[in-house]
């Protein structure tokens, strides 16, 4: 789903008058009255998270389910004719031949955090205060609501070093050993 429909949709998913999260939530007698989401801080945060970490579960769980798929099969049988508990056999063998899967989602995963502008855009504008603005969405205003282009491109760059920094890491953590 476009991530702009998205926040649109979260976005009406959290409203304190006709929102559906509120009217489930006093139906089940979990809270009376309106929780104001996307008017507090904390909470506004909160619901912003909630709709990131949605859009971003499927793909992720693919990849790993992907990662888990290329295990032969012949790993575990000999893993348990070692008798290997599933605990052991867990970490001796799943852990470490889904680590290419693991660094790839968490590379794309947190390349799309640093990047998140739309989302938060959608759902509020960055607010209540600036609880929600992301660094891309710093970026964008500064370039495009103030104008200020080349705050806006040194920012930029900024972010792709950061993201360096993040892949590397990931890399020199995650990275095979031979």
């Amino acid at each position: 789903m476009a991530p702009v429909l998205a926040g649109q949709m979260w976005r009406w998913l959290f409203n304190d008058q006709a929102g559906v999260i509120n009217d489930l939530l006093n139906r089940t007698g979990l809270v009376q009255g309106q929780i104001i989401w996307l008017g507090s801080p904390v909470l506004a945060f909160f619901a912003v998270t909630v709709a990131a970490t949605w859009g971003a579960a499927s793909y992720m769980a693919l990849i790993l389910l992907a990662g888990l798929q290329g295990i032969p099969e012949e790993m575990y049988e000999a893993s348990s004719l070692d008798g290997a508990t599933p605990l052991q056999t867990f970490f001796a063998v799943t852990l470490p031949l889904l680590r290419n899967a693991i660094m790839v989602s968490l590379v794309l995963r947190t390349l799309g955090a640093l990047q998140a502008l739309d989302l938060p855009f959608a759902m509020t504008g960055g607010g209540p205060g600036n609880a929600t603005e992301t660094f891309a969405l710093f970026i964008y205003k500064n370039t495009f609501q103030f104008l200020d282009f080349g705050y806006g491109a040194a920012l930029s760059v900024i972010l792709v070093v950061i993201a360096l920094g993040f892949a590397g890491t990931y890399y020199r953590v995650l990275a095979p050993r031979d």
